[in-house]
């Protein structure tokens, strides 16, 4: 049926081999179900291809189509030999050509006369319902492979119930509304499988979309008073079954909203920092509690956390505190706790401020006790490893705790300063240590985004100790700090820059002699054009933010100066580099020719030999290429060449912008040399004349992008030529004709 038979032939076939009646009206064996859902679905499949053709294959598909529907349904609540049979029809339901796809389609454009496939919207809704549950003796074992293909299964129903409730909110609700309300009381008691059932259909009713959920989940409508009774009013927080409480807190957690304002909140907080949440014996439950604490945390208003702070400070004090083998949790997870904290806090309003400012030294002064005590430790020279690790872990519970906070807020600076010096005492004493260099750049970025400009003599002495000690494939790591810092505090950067730049350049430049030749493996080639962004990136990032006088202490002289430069374009000009790596070198040459060669009133001016240098490289080495820069393959239909072109442009006009006329007349010989149509000169130097550089890569994407459709039309245009001429041409012509087409 899959093969290339023509549709009328595929109907005959069906009705030939009698397949539709013999799987109606009788029950199957366990060993030809699985084949049969198989058979069914791809039936199924080719029918609605057949319906949709329209003409003679649209009548003789129209009267199978309810038929094999019908099939493909009791074939999805097969229940006799595993979850084989559902799992074939269900991956095919959710194919975007099958029944699902037709009843979006028929939705938008109206039912079909012959067929109409919304009809079975409600019966296939009700047998995903049905299917849902797992089985009784379901054990959620890993390891057994029938139980992995009945998750698979439920992973499908979910899929098909999501989209079916958004097609049809309405039948969704009713749907929901009658599994609610058929659920054995009290839910603490009742079967888990059906309790945790009718929870996730409640959490997918969330998937009918931005626009109607807003009609269908507002307050006061059924779903929130459904959601209410199913939460306030009854004990399911209390099942012992883990995935109940999974399928509990996952819906509580992203129906937040409706019960930020009620009493009901901090229960569910208590009970997910509870014995029924991150105290459980189950993994996967205290891993998933963390987890949704910290999205509850960010999702609470602020009038509301302000409550919610202090009891979850005494729920969870002992948690903070321990190490994590004391805790049951992983030590990402007691970070996330940590984390909670920390958004709660950072989502205080002004007139609480001083419970805000308590509540985070209630956290984060122990830990810096536990920091400086472990570092005044002579044990730890001896046992740095484990040491090591307990440090790390410190050092990320204080960074998940400032984790909310961008800018620190005046009453919490004083806390924070005393917080960060203690813990930049933990990497001058174990740079060895894999966990302390990456939990270190952690706190970097966070007391970054936190102090700013204040904290740059800290952040360049730690940013020196990890350009030192760190192996070469943390390199990258420490360029993004580097990078980040130039980014967020601009010119207050250049003393970090003029102390770090070149340490950097002589482990990037170890980083690069350690690869093998360019002609070697793919892998190779990629690696290379990494680490040659990730140099050009702080090329660029210095020159864009206001360091670029600061890039020069790193060379010894104008000449490594020029090289640099030199070395910058013919990153750019070279065909065989992937395309990201020569925007960024285009990008980074324009910044610097902004940077050293653009008249400014402000101090300080670049000296008169950077000028020279820069616009010697671009006047000698880009201006003489741009015509085949700018128009080599400009009407293929490449993206990223047209940025590329686009970009090289952009460099063009700043030069423009450098030097005025000069700048335009050698950019127009250039051209003219290079073969270019005057108008099409002119309209170039119309581009370097805009006053925005958006204005002018904007205004040429749209020039080439037109170009490009002309030559199409052309060439269709040059296609249906010979074949008119061919109608007219007398007989002994024909062949040659033919041939030249």
């Amino acid at each position: 049926l899959h093969r290339g038979m023509p549709g009328l032939e595929k109907v005959a076939l069906l009705q030939q081999l009698r397949l539709l009646p013999a799987l109606t009206g009788r029950p199957l064996p366990p060993d030809a179900a699985e084949g049969a859902a198989t058979a069914a679905s791809a039936a199924l499949q080719q029918l609605l291809g057949v319906h949709a053709s329209g003409g003679e294959g649209e009548a003789a598909a129209a009267p199978l189509l309810p038929t094999v529907v019908g099939v493909v349904l009791g074939l999805l609540a097969y229940g006799g030999s595993g979850a084989g049979p559902s799992l074939a029809v269900a991956e095919a339901l959710n194919e975007p050509e099958n029944l699902l796809g037709v009843m979006k389609q028929q939705q938008r454009r109206g039912a079909s006369p012959t067929f109409d496939a919304l009809s079975f919207l409600r019966p296939l809704m009700e047998g995903v319902v049905q299917r849902l549950p797992y089985p009784e003796d379901f054990r959620f074992d890993v390891d057994d492979d029938d139980e992995d293909e009945e998750e698979e299964l439920r992973g499908e129903l979910r899929n098909i119930f999501r989209k079916l409730v958004a097609l049809d909110p309405n039948a969704g609700l009713e749907m929901i509304q009658r599994v609610l309300q058929t659920l054995p009381q009290p839910l603490s008691a009742a079967p888990f499988y059906v309790v945790e059932a009718a929870l996730r259909l409640v959490y997918l009713f969330w998937d009918i979309g931005a626009r109607q959920r807003e009609a269908y989940i507002s307050a006061g409508s059924t779903f929130p008073r459904l959601l209410e009774a199913l939460v306030l009013h009854t004990d399911v927080a209390q099942h012992p079954h883990p995935r109940v409480l999974l399928a509990y807190y996952d819906t509580c957690t992203r129906y937040v909203a409706l019960f930020a304002h009620t009493p009901q909140l901090p229960h569910m907080i208590a009970a997910m920092a509870g014995p029924h949440g991150l105290r459980h014996a189950e993994a996967t439950l205290r891993s998933r509690s963390c987890y949704l604490l910290v999205k509850l945390a960010t999702a609470v208003p602020s009038e509301s956390a302000v409550g919610l702070l202090p009891h979850l400070l005494e729920a969870l004090q002992d948690v903070l505190l321990a190490e994590p083998s004391a805790t049951g949790l992983d030590t990402k997870d007691v970070a996330r706790v940590h984390e909670v904290v920390g958004a709660l806090a950072a989502s205080h309003p002004p007139e609480a401020v001083a419970t805000r400012a308590q509540a985070l030294a209630t956290v984060l002064q122990p830990q810096v006790a536990l920091v400086q005590q472990m570092l005044a430790s002579p044990e730890l020279d001896r046992h740095w490893a484990e040491g090591g690790s307990l440090l790390a872990h410190r050092l990320k519970c204080v960074g998940s705790v400032l984790k909310a906070f961008h800018k620190a807020p005046a009453d919490l600076r004083e806390l924070f300063e005393a917080t960060y010096q203690a813990c930049l005492g933990v990497l001058p004493r174990l740079p060895q240590h894999n966990a302390v260099r990456k939990e270190g750049l952690f706190i970097l970025h966070r007391m970054l985004d936190n102090l700013r400009e204040r904290c740059v003599p800290q952040l360049t002495e730690q940013l020196l100790l990890l350009l030192q000690h760190a192996p070469l494939d943390e390199l990258g790591a420490a360029a993004e700090m580097l990078m980040e810092a130039i980014r967020q505090v601009e010119a207050a950067a250049s003393p970090l820059l003029q102390q770090c730049v070149r340490p950097f350049l002589a482990r990037h430049a170890e980083a690069m002699a350690e690869l093998p030749p360019v002609d070697t493996a793919p892998h190779h080639r990629s690696e290379r054009a990494m680490r040659q962004k990730l140099l050009l990136n702080v090329i660029m990032y210095s020159a864009k933010h206001g360091c670029a006088m600061s890039l020069v202490s790193a060379f010894p002289d104008p000449e490594s100066v020029m090289s640099m430069l030199t070395r910058v374009v013919q990153i750019a000009l070279d065909g065989e580099l992937e395309r990201s790596v020569r925007r960024v070198a285009v990008d980074s040459l324009d910044q610097l020719l902004l940077a050293w060669a653009l008249p400014s009133s402000e101090p300080p001016a670049p000296p008169a030999w950077l000028t020279a240098a820069v616009l010697r490289v671009v006047y000698e080495q880009v201006v003489p290429m741009a015509p085949a820069l700018l128009f080599s393959g400009a009407l293929s239909s490449d993206g990223d060449g047209l940025n590329l072109q686009s970009d090289i442009l952009g460099v063009l006009h700043s030069l423009c912008r450098c030097r005025g006329a000069e700048a335009a007349d050698a950019v127009a010989a250039a051209l003219g040399r290079g073969g270019v149509p005057d108008h099409v000169t002119q309209y170039m130097l119309q581009l370097l004349q805009e006053a925005k550089v958006m204005t002018s890569k904007d205004s040429f994407r749209k020039w080439v992008l037109a170009l490009r459709e002309e030559q199409s039309s052309q060439q269709r245009a040059a296609l249906r030529q010979p074949r008119q001429q061919l109608q007219q041409q007398p007989s002994p012509q024909h062949q040659q004709l033919q041939h030249q087409t």
